[in-house]
């Protein structure tokens, strides 16, 4: 019994310190650098945002509405009646990151979160975990835990990542990528079982965060699942087509519904509007070489990069560091592949590396906003392959699995030297410090803005929707529905079905008529919310049921035109 209890006690230690080598020291590691970077992050973790008020007030809607839905509403997140009211959308389309909201649920539930904390800690998290699940695929490539550290550091703190981080957390939560091809990687190694369910549910987290990065996921799984093919590096044994068809089998059950409903209301009544314009939204290839907006020392380069729309499109710097270590080993592959021995396997990144890089330079080629129409892109033919690429319209962010290939082959040069010797520790030192310096962010958004005591008020109101027109934006407004929790009509969402926007017009109409009475009757909005100082001559100073220095809010349920006023408002919502 005692040698069974000793045994115990050593196997507990044995896991302890695995756990602390290959997760907690490199995500304590990865922490620390972020609130370097962002020290006022630091002392603000409960109060403001880690998010601007832009698209970033949309992705803390996104954040309450998962919570409000599945644990209160005990509903389906993926479609709401508390935007486009009365008729409500699909949510499919919109950039959800429903990842962060399932996280966020046992936060605010069990640990007592506000909405604000549960937002920084998805902010926090995906900073933390992209850099451990880098970290992990860049050990099982090249076996060297110190370089394995620096590519992950690379990878979660790019100027792709802080330049996101202003107001796209679907972007920023793409640390399942690095993990989905960790588990893909190994399932065409070892064809086990367990690996089947490994990868299709990394890829499946993978669909939980964003659109984008699920279908290069799959992209460069099919690339490798060739790659092997051609190079007759897989058997072709029952066994390994029957783990492999259960690999694909849990991917059609977990990811299957959701991408085929979003390709059906892509070509459904009239499809999906908003999207972008993917010559605007092309890569320039300077942005690789000359900072962005998102680095601390962006002045510098503002003459570059000012004249770019975007800031989070124009910051796609690879670093100085990273650039010169890949030139140099492409001169290398080049020239000296002989001599320096390179694995088969690394070629496959260098094709990725230019495919990917290729695609973002979007339909035409253009440099300094400066068009060449006489070179057509790889990206218009991708187009005309998936037309449900034209729903989205930013090529440029396609430069993501570019920087990873890039990163995977400047950590295998790294890896390659022989730290025996000083001059190639002193070169290890010099890299980070250069890349510390190339990729050190500008200070990121930080939201404080209080709750205005009119949506307080609104709050404390019975029943009816809302027309928040006090409001100084639609990002705010649904900021602003996370605290009154009362039904809007319209609402900023990502990408808006036709045939909502069809149904949406006729409100649109009668309020450009001031038929106020009939949003009341017809649709069921009862408060109208306006800014105080606004005049409303069609709506009578009866119908205010609060006033302060910043807003009115008209309860549209006691106008004279209704013949029932007190006991039941024809617009009243139970």
């Amino acid at each position: 019994m005692a040698v069974m209890k000793k045994d115990y006690i050593q196997h507990l230690k044995q896991l302890t310190l695995l756990f602390l080598k290959w997760f907690s020291a490199p995500a304590a590691m990865y922490a620390v650098i972020f609130f370097i970077t962002q020290p006022h992050y630091f002392t603000s973790f409960s109060t403001g945002f880690f998010l601007d008020n832009g698209d970033g007030f949309q992705n803390v809607w996104n954040i309450w509405w998962v919570n409000q839905s599945v644990v209160i509403d005990h509903a389906n997140p993926y479609y709401t009646t508390m935007l486009h009211w009365p008729h409500g959308t699909t949510l499919v389309p919109q950039t959800m990151a429903i990842f962060n909201g399932l996280m966020a649920i046992p936060l605010m539930g069990i640990l007592n979160f506000s909405l604000i904390q549960a937002v920084n800690f998805a902010v926090t998290f995906s900073f933390v975990m992209g850099g451990v699940t880098m970290f992990w695929f860049i050990q099982k490539l090249h076996k060297k835990y110190w370089v394995s550290l620096i590519g992950g550091a690379l990878f979660t703190f790019s100027s792709y990542h802080f330049a996101h981080a202003f107001g796209h957390l679907q972007l920023v939560s793409f640390e399942w990528i690095p993990l989905f091809l960790l588990a893909f990687w190994t399932l065409l190694e070892k064809f086990r079982w367990r690996d089947a369910f490994f990868a299709a549910g990394a890829l499946f987290l993978v669909l939980l965060c964003d659109y984008y990065y699920l279908f290069w996921s799959v992209m460069v799984g099919g690339a490798w699942l060739g790659w092997k093919v051609y190079k007759k590096e897989i058997a072709f044994t029952k066994k390994n087509f029957a783990v492999f068809g259960l690999f694909v089998a849990l991917c059609l059950i977990l990811i299957g519904p959701l991408v085929y409903s979003l390709l059906h209301l892509s070509k459904a009544d009239g499809g999906l509007l908003g999207s972008h314009d993917p010559v605007m939204f092309g890569l320039d290839p300077l942005a690789l070489i000359i900072p962005g907006g998102s680095w601390y020392w962006g002045e510098l380069t503002q003459f570059y990069w000012s004249r770019i729309p975007y800031l989070a499109e124009t910051s796609m710097f690879f670093g100085y560091g990273l650039l010169i270590v890949l030139a140099i080993a492409g001169y290398k592959r080049l020239f000296k592949r002989r001599e320096f021995k390179f694995p088969v396997w690394l070629d496959f990144w260098w094709i990725i590396f230019i495919v990917f890089g290729l695609i973002a330079l979007g339909p035409r080629l253009h440099i300094d906003n400066v068009e060449f129409n006489d070179f057509p892109m790889p990206y218009s033919l991708l187009e005309t392959i998936f037309p449900t690429l034209q729903i989205s319209g930013m090529p440029v962010r396609w430069i993501l699995v570019a920087l990873i290939a890039a990163i995977v082959i400047v950590t295998y040069m790294l890896s390659r030297l022989d730290m025996s010797r000083d001059k190639n520790k002193q070169l290890i030192v010099l890299f980070v410090l250069i890349m510390a310096v190339d990729l050190f962010p500008v200070q990121l958004p930080l939201t404080k803005i209080p709750t205005p005591q009119y949506v307080e008020q609104l709050k404390n109101f019975s029943g009816g929707a809302v027309l928040d027109e006090a409001a100084p934006s639609e990002p705010q407004q649904l900021r602003n529905q996370t605290v009154h929790e009362k039904p809007m009509p319209f609402g900023y969402i990502t990408r808006l079905p036709a045939s909502v926007d069809k149904q949406d017009r006729p409100i649109f109409v009668a309020i450009d008529q001031h038929r106020y009475a009939d949003l009341c009757k017809d649709f069921k909005i009862r408060y109208l919310t306006e800014p105080a100082a606004r005049q409303m001559p069609y709506l009578s100073d009866a119908l205010i049921v609060y006033r302060d220095e910043q807003a009115k809010i008209y309860d549209l349920s006691l106008s004279s035109e209704f013949s029932s006023l007190v006991d039941e408002p024809p617009c009243h919502l139970n």
